[in-house]
């Protein structure tokens, strides 16, 4: 899927979600409206052998459905009979895609677009007429045939642009996409895809959420595999998941058992889980037959950790770094050794670990509760390793996994010197779960010590708990009052930034997510914000200025 790549030099697609690059016939195809509309296959066009026919060159393969055109070429074309610009592959199916030594034809069989050359996506016109520009070309188009045709083309290139960019301008254009039938499955899909990278916007939210009952598989699916629920949400969601477990695709139940492991639910009773674990074992076949991907099997490991199965984790991530040592997987393999109780091996690998490694402060904590279980010990050394667990769990934003390890630590030692801790790590767990009414008491009671007002992640987690909860104006007093205790924490600005723009103060919010990025400015969080707030304010330069950053900071951070 187009929406899934990450950012390159050399993309896969073109940015209106037409292939660039050969061996995507397929997905051209059935963007098209020959497959869309007329039904035609491969062997419509070409004979089984893969050969054109009749030759290149002939428009008969094309006057087959379209008779009443083929009748009067030139009128259609306004271009000789027999030239090249009467042709119907040079000017629906150009070429355009990449390939081996060699330029293929585009199997979308569009039309041409001038207009997006302003995304560098060349057009069948200025391919043959190279001294005149997009400009010159959109004139004699529109001239010819008027301008609508080309509008859903352009909307295309300019939704997944600002997409990929993360840019909120974007929403209104990826709605209208995901509701146009006519739009097709794939590009469809697509924009569901895109939508599920703006979790915080509702109209995104609620359309992702109404694909789950799409008449087509592939937006159901992906539509699974891209909404991103707030805390708030996670409740209301997962009997909208279970639906999707009883769709008679394989696809789109493995989608939902997917997104069902990446929140961390709980196991269920009767027919509900034993649905939930047929979706798992999919994913583990479709594991098993990636086995030489090493990407796919980093997905795996992780998948298997999520889902507490540390053998096959451990396994995934030793496949994963044979086929790819690259790949960061070294700490996420220690971690599944040491929760299977193989804490020498996983010491042995978290001691390779080199300072400038980004896992490299997680990976002494696990290291610091790998050595207490191997120094020997029950009681409150059993406790102590289980708490240390439970952090580096907690900042992987494993909440579910974390939340367990919180609670078996305090079970086992309710009175340690780091229950506290623990107390309001597994109360943020609860808020992150989306388990609200658990994770308000707990707060509560914890702010009964005063000690914890000064914990700002705590304070942080309460703030996002009274918006999501649809408490802005008490939001509001308490994220004024973590500003004035911490003024120069960046995630307290950005913070205040979005309760402000819930409340509609809109300057204050653009004040607020600028301190933010002032005392952090390699913190994405209110980039992303900021070009929400420039377009409201109609400040284009700007937005478009923090858009250009994000795509820059994703280029710069983008790994395994």
């Amino acid at each position: 899927m187009e929406y899934r790549l990450p950012a390159s030099d050399h993309p896969a697609f073109w940015p209106d979600g037409r292939p660039r690059q050969f061996a995507n016939e397929a997905v051209a195809l059935w963007q098209s409206p020959c497959f869309l509309k007329g039904g035609a296959t491969c062997v419509t066009c070409h004979a089984p052998s893969h050969t054109a026919t009749p030759a290149r060159d002939s428009n008969a393969v094309c006057a087959g459905c379209h008779k009443t055109i083929a009748a009067g070429v030139s009128a259609h074309t306004h271009h000789a009979s027999k030239s090249a610009g009467s042709s119907c592959v040079e000017c629906h199916m150009p070429a355009t895609v990449a390939g081996l030594n060699a330029q293929w034809r585009d199997h979308s069989i569009g039309i041409p677009v001038p207009e997006n050359t302003a995304h560098a996506i060349p057009n069948a016109c200025n391919l043959c007429h190279r001294d005149k520009d997009g400009a010159w070309a959109a004139q004699q188009m529109t001239a010819w045939y008027g301008g609508k045709s080309r509008q859903k083309f352009i909307r295309r290139a300019d939704a997944f642009t600002l997409g990929r960019q993360g840019n909120p301008a974007a929403i209104p254009q990826l709605l209208g996409i995901l509701s146009d039938a006519a739009e097709g499955p794939w590009i469809r899909a697509n924009a569901a895809g895109y939508l599920g990278s703006f979790p915080n916007d509702p109209s995104a939210y609620a359309a992702l959420l109404r694909s789950f009952s799409d008449s087509d598989p592939l937006v159901r699916t992906t539509a699974a595999a891209a909404i991103r629920p707030l805390a708030a949400q996670r409740e209301a969601l997962v009997p909208a998941l279970l639906t999707l477990l009883k769709d008679p695709l394989l696809t789109v139940r493995m989608s939902a058992g997917l997104a069902m492991v990446a929140m961390g639910v709980k196991p269920f009773a009767d027919e509900d889980g034993a649905r939930f674990e047929r979706a798992k074992e999919l994913y583990r076949a479709r594991a098993k037959l990636n086995s030489d991907d090493a990407e796919q099997q980093f997905a795996a490991g992780k998948f298997f950790y999520l889902s507490g199965d540390m053998d096959s984790a451990a396994e995934a991530f030793r496949v994963t770094l044979k086929l790819d040592p690259a790949i960061p997987a070294q700490f996420l393999l220690a971690r599944s050794l040491g929760a299977k109780g193989d804490f020498a091996a996983a010491r042995s690998i978290l001691q390779t670990i080199p300072r400038d490694d980004p896992q490299y402060a997680a990976a002494q904590q696990l290291l610091a509760e790998v050595e207490a279980k191997l120094s020997g010990g029950g009681g409150d050394s059993d406790a102590r390793a289980r708490f240390l667990e439970g952090q580096v769990q907690y900042q992987s934003e494993f909440y579910g996994a974390a939340l367990q390890d919180f609670e078996r630590a305090l079970k086992l030692a309710p009175q340690a010197e780091w229950a506290t801790k623990a107390e309001r790590l597994r109360a943020i767990c609860l808020e992150k779960l989306g388990r609200t009414a658990e994770a308000e008491a707990a707060m509560q009671a914890l702010f009964g010590d005063p000690a914890a007002r000064q914990d700002v992640e705590l304070e942080l987690a309460y703030v996002e708990l009274l918006c999501d909860t649809g408490r802005a104006e008490e939001a509001q007093k308490r994220i004024d009052e973590v500003v004035a205790a911490v003024p120069n924490a960046p995630l307290v600005h950005f913070w205040r930034a979005r309760v402000l723009l819930q409340v509609h103060r809109v300057p204050e919010a653009a004040s607020a997510a600028e301190e933010s990025v002032r005392l952090q400015p390699q913190l994405p969080q209110p980039h992303n914000l900021l070009i929400r707030i420039y377009q409201m304010q109609g400040r284009t330069r700007e937005a478009a200025q923090q858009a250009q950053w994000l795509l820059d900071y994703q280029r710069r951070t983008q790994s395994h």
